[in-house]
């Protein structure tokens, strides 16, 4: 079945059961209650308590939240946090990390400028990726097990006491306490997942245990927690291009001619090429293993040594490993690489060889939605890729409040560390030639090569000495230290009826330390000489491919690492490892807030208003480098500051003792990423810009960037209609004034002696040889720097539809559903004075979810479709040929049988339809085809309270 065809079935079956269940209720459960408990206070036993109990915290508060509760979290086979919240309404998730979640987005805004804390205190966090642009602001939830939580809320609009940061909104993960448990209350859960694509099997189990004394004074809790899960994916990809700006074409006129026709590609059919068009650069065969393993333990002490005084000390450690081992099959269908078998003419300038005009194949060109395929010569590429990753987090915090009389004193010390990176990752990497024919469609690609690419013998190694690939290690340390002091007093100033205020100070440190060392290739031969296997082709299953896009020949992952080992460049066991400059930050930013906020209480209404203060100090060392040989670059500190007034206000009215409405209003912020405001630069002379007025080119940050600043509003109607019951329509508006887009300027560089030296003797004889696209060198050279910039906004209004009720029977439902439009701003940018108009990343315009549940006796199931619409994961930047991922759903069902009090026997699915993700371009043009696989877990769990 279609998946648009199930999402319709599945929404029409949810308006029948709604309709249904408004006048069939389970009275069983007892009504809400808007009493002062914490939520973590309450025991919940089953789905209804738990669901009743976000229900009392959401009705409860002021501000606009949404709460999942562990026991809610404990009923799907979820293996992070991201995953359960993508339950919860407008809260949308990005599974392209091998298929489970990793990064959410609330209400269109993306993980960059959601701010998540544990315990309502600051969490470090770092990436598993090399280099990532998003390290230190974007919260990777894979590393967060759900069985850490006491419950999560998500505040969707913001209070003067919420630490500044949160765009979309707030995250707070609230672990439990051992004074709020029973005595020695034990549970021990251990379940085998299976994932039907690889075929892998791991375990998964946690412990907890938690106890207090007679007296109820003294509380400790451990827990740990083991989850291990081996995800085997291979995808089919493509990328597209500009036929102006692709490799070593001819370029285009002002009035769209071809300046050097003779240079293009022939066409065989389809229609003529023209400068609208985009062509396909290559195709991409990919798969491999990634391992994930995360270990987390938790240790909380709680000590009340008298009613109104208590300490909690509590401490948290994550350890994980996202290890990868993959290939790339990669078919150039342009042969732009720097081969010399694979151009008819080549000029060697130094040691250098410069490709003047290749060979192309055949082609049929690329319209919208089109078949485009060809036949002819093919350069073929093989890259090795073996990835030692980490990410790991440590917090430690201390707690203490006292609260005399009408006073509440809060005092929160602590620290926290992420590290995450590659440490190290190998690379190695094959060339070779062949005949053959390809075909591309919507629906997949197939590739027939002459010579098979299963043949260890098509992938050759360069000669002797020459670069084979390169050991990079790239670790980012992410540290936040605080202190946070927060006071409240009961009041009777009229309406208000509590005052709050408090300080906190931030350390936040950022830093990224880049380094690698080429290898070289000690024989001249080819992949035949290694240790070599024959990739699945299950992995491909379902995508559409065919030919020789289903297997390839590959070294062994030990064969790869020891190679590289064994066989360094020259030059770098005399100098040392190079310094990856152009991915070098290392940032210090303090933050000093102040908040004053009121709380309100009068007749039907009650509410919150107050304002926070902020002052940021920034100071920042980067490299500022010229790519070029010899090598120049230049240590730089600076130093900066700025100031918000984040002013908030929250208001709720209960129209009568079911119904009540809502209105919020507040300034927000986020923070640019570290590496978008580093300063560091790499301007490039070597690898010379393709600009025809001969401009050279550079990538880098930008230190004079300006917070991300918002002003967020929001509406909603609830209505608890009946115990575990809510019907609520929710209404938000966001203005962000200040959206961080990535375009081109021009900036005068002054160039060191030796670089001008370079410049002349190497780039300006390309410029001799007729070469129009390079000029000759000044000691001042105005340079194109592709860089972030305060240059855009967005305006985001968005209404969502929830329902949560019983039904007859046993059953009961949960659904929401939410709709988001965007009116986003234009930018200009420098280099081709064109106007951008950059859509929201990671927003999808639909989405929503429906879960049934069953509950009676000793059994309970549950079931969840969850779906959300296209989205794009373009950041801030302009593109001939952006990437949109598809509309995409994800069904999940999970079931348990009670044997008794203490012992429950569990069984899962998760992605049950096994969905592609099917990433496009404009026209819907794909550029790939993957699947993840179905996972089944089978499991015990034994309590004891």
């Amino acid at each position: 079945m279609k998946l648009k065809s199930y999402a319709l079935i599945t929404t029409a079956l949810t308006g029948v059961m709604i309709a249904g269940g408004v006048y069939a209720q389970d009275t069983s459960a007892p009504a809400a209650t808007a009493d002062n408990d914490t939520a973590q206070e309450v025991i919940v036993v089953g789905v209804r308590k738990s669901l009743q109990k976000s229900l009392n915290v959401k009705r409860r508060a002021s501000a606009h939240i949404d709460v999942i509760t562990a026991e809610d979290v404990s009923k799907f086979p979820d293996v992070n946090v991201a995953e359960s919240l993508s339950r919860l309404p407008g809260i949308t998730v990005d599974r392209s990390g091998g298929g489970e979640g990793e990064k959410i987005a609330i209400n269109g805004i993306d993980s960059r400028l959601i701010n998540v804390s544990l315990n309502g205190n600051p969490l470090a966090s770092a990436q598993a990726g090399a280099n990532d642009t998003d390290n230190g602001r974007s919260f990777n939830f894979a590393n967060l097990a759900p069985e850490l939580i006491g419950n999560v809320e998500v505040y969707k609009t913001t209070e003067a006491r919420l630490d500044e940061g949160g765009i979309g909104g707030t995250v707070i993960v609230n672990s439990r306490k051992p004074l709020s448990l029973p005595k020695n209350t034990f549970t021990v859960n251990y379940s085998y997942n299976y994932n039907e694509r690889n075929k892998e099997n791991d375990p998964r189990y946690s412990v907890f245990y938690s106890t207090k004394d007679d007296s109820g004074r003294f509380g400790m809790l451990f827990s740990y927690d083991y989850n291990k899960s081996v995800l085997g994916s291979g995808s089919i990809s493509t990328a597209y291009q500009n036929v102006c700006n692709a490799a070593h074409w001819g370029g285009c006129e002002d009035d769209g001619s071809f300046s050097d026709a003779s240079s293009l590609p022939t066409v065989t059919s389809g229609p003529a090429l023209n400068s609208d068009m985009i062509v396909p650069e290559y195709i991409w065969l990919s798969s491999g293993l990634e391992q994930r393993e995360r270990k987390t333990y938790q240790l909380a002490l709680q000590f009340k040594p008298s009613d109104d005084l208590e300490f909690n000390l509590t401490g948290t450690r994550i350890q994980s490993d996202f290890s990868s081992y993959s290939q790339t099959f990669q078919t150039d269908l342009s042969v732009n690489w720097n081969e010399t078998n694979a151009y008819d003419s080549f000029v060697k300038v130094g040691n250098n060889t410069v490709a003047l005009y290749p060979t192309y194949m055949n082609a049929v060109t690329t319209t919208d939605a089109g078949v485009t395929g060809g036949s002819g010569a093919f350069a073929v590429r093989m890259d090795e890729y073996y990835k030692r990753s980490m990410l790991n987090t440590n917090t430690y915090n201390l707690q203490s409040r006292w609260t005399p009389g009408m006073w509440t004193i809060e005092a929160n010390i602590g620290t926290t560390k992420a590290t995450g990176g590659s440490d190290p990752e190998y690379y190695l990497s094959f060339y070779g030639n062949t005949t053959g024919s390809w075909s591309m469609t919507p629906d997949g690609a197939t590739l027939n090569l002459d010579t098979s690419a299963t043949d260890p013998t098509l992938f050759k190694t360069r000669t002797s000495g020459q670069q084979a690939g390169f050991v990079k290690t790239a670790v980012t340390t992410d540290q936040i230290d605080y202190a946070k002091f927060d006071f409240k007093r009961e009041v009777e100033w009229g309406p208000v009826n509590e005052i709050l205020f408090g300080y906190k100070y931030q350390k936040h440190t950022n830093v990224n330390k880049p380094h690698f060392f080429n290898t070289v290739f000690n024989l001249t031969g080819s992949m035949a000489d290694f240790e070599t296997y024959i990739s699945d082709p299950t992995l491909v299953d379902g995508l559409g491919a065919g030919g020789d896009l289903q297997s390839y020949v590959a070294m062994t992952q030990a064969a790869v690492a020891a190679y590289s080992i064994a066989n360094r460049s020259a030059s770098n066991i005399v100098s040392g490892d190079y310094r990856d400059a152009g991915h070098f930050w290392n940032t210090s930013e303090k933050t000093d807030a102040l908040y004053v906020q009121a709380n309100f209480r009068s007749g039907k209404w009650h509410g919150d208003f107050g304002v926070r203060y902020a002052k940021t100090e920034n100071r920042q060392t980067y490299r500022s480098t010229m790519d070029y040989y010899p090598w120049d670059e230049e240590m730089i500190t600076l130093d900066k500051s700025y100031d918000d007034i984040l002013p908030s206000f929250n208001a709720a009215y209960d129209l009568n003792d079911d119904m009540m409405i809502r209105f919020s209003a507040g300034k927000v912020m986020s923070r640019p990423t570290f590496a978008d405001m580093s300063g560091q630069v790499e301007y490039s002379l070597d690898r010379y810009s393709t600009l025809a007025d001969g401009h050279f080119g550079g990538t880098g940050g930008n230190p004079d960037l300006q917070p991300y600043r918002a002003t967020n509003y929001s509406a909603s109607y609830e209505w608890y209609f009946a115990p575990n019951s809510l019907f609520n329509v929710d209404l938000t508006y966001k203005d962000v004034e200040s959206y961080i887009v990535k375009k081109n300027t021009f900036i005068d560089v002054t160039l060191p002696t030796s670089a001008v030296d370079y410049c002349t003797n190497t780039v300006n004889k390309l410029h001799d040889l007729g070469d129009a696209r390079t000029a000759p060198c000044g000691n001042v050279e105005s340079m194109m720097v592709y860089a972030p910039f305060n240059g855009s906004n967005a305006k985001i209004p968005g209404i969502s539809v929830g329902y949560q009720g019983n039904l007859p029977w046993g059953f009961g439902i949960q659904a929401n559903i939410t709709y988001l439009d965007q009116q986003y701003g234009s930018y200009t940018d420098t280099y081709n004075q064109t106007t951008g108009r950059l859509p929201m990343p990671y927003l999808s315009r639909w989405s929503y979810t429906v879960s049934p549940y069953y509950e009676k006796g000793p059994i309970q199931a549950r079931i969840s479709y969850t779906y959300r619409s296209k989205y794009t994961t373009d950041v801030g930047s302009e593109s001939s040929a952006p990437t949109y991922i598809d509309g995409w759903g994800q069904l999940d069902a999970s079931a348990s049988y009670n044997l008794n009090d203490r012992l429950s026997f569990n069984l899962a699915a998760q992605n049950i339809l096994d969905d592609m993700q099917h990433p496009y371009t404009n026209g819907g043009l794909p550029l790939s085809w993957s699947k993840y696989g179905t996972r089944v877990t089978v499991g015990v769990t034994y309590k004891m309270q």
